[in-house]
């Protein structure tokens, strides 16, 4: 499997919102370097929602500059869910929120 990397210039000032992985589902193996993803949401929809930016059942890499700000989950990962394998190298993940009043992992989620 070829992974696939995102720079700083692909993955700038993301804001926008899904069931899961608000800004980036990923099944497969991806590794973001740089880049800010900000005001972010999972759980259009309702349910139980993960992962407010990313969802990862695959591998994925977060590296240098990736920063993750003012991001919710649903239930679990307010930044991150993570069912797979993750390797982080640097990096920031602050302000990030999962399931006001019961939720699990306000900034990463491993299951």
């Amino acid at each position: 499997m070829d992974e696939k990397k995102i720079n700083e210039q692909q993955l700038s000032q993301v804001s926008g919102g899904a069931e899961n992985g608000g800004a980036v589902y990923n099944s497969g193996s991806i590794n973001l370097d740089g880049g800010n993803i900000v005001n972010d949401s999972a759980g259009i929809g309702g349910g139980g929602s993960q992962g407010g930016a990313v969802y990862n059942n695959g591998s994925i890499t977060l590296e240098g500059g990736t920063s993750f700000s003012g991001v919710s989950g649903g239930s679990q990962g307010g930044a991150v869910y993570n069912n797979g394998n993750i390797n982080l190298d640097g990096g920031n993940i602050v302000n990030d929120t999962a399931g006001i009043g019961g939720g699990h992992g306000g900034a990463i989620y491993n299951h």
